[in-house]
């Protein structure tokens, strides 16, 4: 028997005593053959196929610790529960844990028999997890959901533009990048960012045979949504741009006898977990919610995916489709759609990818605003105040156009702008402390106007991290 076909015998008896499958499905094999040959990989599979598989699987032949990059702690927590409920042992780092419950979890990941570690682009820069991991012998480096490094990595999540240093630490170690959808400019993005040496590729269409796409026409969409879910008793997935919308859509159904919950990300963890379970326990069959129920979210039998306006991007929009039929069941991705949503669309465009004369427009403003001649300038950095800048500039500039503008002249090396502008301050106060602060005597009255001008200016500053500004 040839070595490749022990190989493959091998990975197929791990799938059957771990996951019960004979089998692999689309791309898995492939995948998972290339990386235990030593190959950095990168694989694109449709959302529904079994990414994980293609970690998990690698992770369990070389039978060394898999580190997995991952960008959401619900789907790390997710990958954790799924593990050891098979008895596969693994771990998550996450900023839920304190610096006392971080050091512990380190000294486990050294010491104990772990297989899988899960954490965050952010994590990797601490000096903790750099000390620690050295000591480590791992198998194979993960990253999951990688078209997160371009989408991501440029302004909202730097670090992600960062991982390629964790192999400076552990040199000569193969690495797979998984997504479900990735242009090939996204896909050559993943490659430079992650240092891949010469990569095998496994690409795949994102459409499945199971899923059928569909196009609506609606101009009263909510009456709609009644019509196609009145005689559906499976679960279901609509999906929504605004926070407020998950309410005024949940609510009419419920109105109309249709069993709906929402999600969306300003909601606190509680209530978002409370709905989240309520949902996968089919307590409720619709689930209304923004695109932050969105990585992680694994429910085999959900029916139809409804998108209640076209989204913004078609790779958002193959990715949240794809939550239908993870069964394999037919299954259907719905887009609801009217005039409104293509005038909406068309200016999102304009804001979002400003014209050269706009770009022209911004660029002159700031050499105006900062006192400076057109061109190169060196070793100057300025403070950047966009409201005051766009006071400057009226009324020229809007603000979330020009700071997409700025972007731009950023990514075209005409500016350095530093990613403290797209990550701004934020705070959150305990109201048991602020409460003893506030009655305490001996604090001073310029303390207690502080804290007072904190509440006054940040609502829900108690229930979660709000942004702040430092200058006022």
């Amino acid at each position: 028997m040839s070595p490749e076909s022990d190989k493959t015998r091998i990975i197929k008896s791990i799938l059957r005593e771990n996951w019960g499958y004979s089998e692999f499905r689309e791309g898995q094999e492939q995948t998972i053959l290339s990386v235990i040959d030593g190959k950095d990989t990168l694989a694109v599979l449709p959302t529904g196929t079994g990414k994980s598989v293609c970690y998990q699987v690698p992770g369990l032949y070389f039978d060394k610790l898999t580190i997995v990059i991952s960008p959401l702690i619900a789907l790390m927590e997710d990958q954790v529960r799924g593990l050891k409920a098979r008895g596969i042992p693994a771990l998550a780092l996450t900023s839920a844990h304190s610096r006392h419950q971080q050091d512990i979890l380190m000294d486990n990941i050294v010491y104990g028999n772990y297989n899988f570690f899960f954490i965050s682009p952010e994590r990797i820069r601490s000096s903790l997890f750099r000390s620690r991991i050295i000591k480590t012998d791992p198998g194979l480096i993960v990253i999951d959901e990688a078209h997160c490094i371009s989408e991501w990595g440029h302004d909202f999540r730097p670090e992600y533009r960062q991982i390629s240093e964790l192999r400076e630490l552990l040199p000569n170690i193969p690495v797979l990048a998984l997504t479900a959808t990735a242009t090939e400019a996204v896909r050559q993005d993943i490659v430079e960012s992650l240092g891949l040496k010469t990569p095998a590729k496994i690409l795949y269409a994102p459409l499945r045979k199971n899923l059928s796409y569909n196009l609506i026409y609606s101009e009263n969409k909510k009456e709609e949504l009644t019509r196609l879910l009145k005689d559906q008793r499976e679960s279901q997935i609509i999906y929504v741009r605004t926070r407020r919308q998950t309410s005024s859509v949940s609510d009419y159904l419920n109105a109309n006898k249709i069993k709906a919950t929402s999600y969306h990300g300003g909601m606190t963890k509680v209530i978002r977990d409370k709905n989240s379970d309520s949902w996968f326990n089919n307590q409720y069959r619709v689930m209304v919610a923004t695109k932050a129920f969105g990585m992680g979210i694994d429910k085999s039998d959900v029916r139809n995916v409804i998108h209640f306006e076209l989204p913004d991007a078609i790779e958002a929009y193959v990715q949240e489709s794809g939550r239908a039929g993870r069964d394999g069941k037919p299954s259907s991705a719905i887009l609801l759609n009217n005039k409104h949503d293509i005038t909406r669309l068309e200016e999102f465009i304009q804001i979002n990818y400003p014209d050269e004369e706009y770009l022209r427009k911004s660029y002159g403003t700031l050499c105006r605003y900062f006192e400076l001649a057109s061109g190169p300038v060196e070793d100057e950095l300025f403070d950047l105040d966009l409201e005051s800048i766009i006071e400057f500039s009226k009324p020229t500039l809007k603000k979330h156009k020009f700071l997409n503008a700025l972007k731009i002249l950023h990514r075209s090396d005409i500016i350095f702008l530093s990613t403290s502008v797209f990550q701004p301050s934020r705070l959150k106060l305990s109201e048991h402390r602020i409460r003893l602060l506030l009655a305490n005597r001996k604090n001073s009255s310029r303390l207690k106007e502080f804290v007072s001008l904190l509440l006054r200016n940040y609502e829900g500053i108690f229930y979660g991290k709000s942004k702040i500004s430092e200058a006022g």
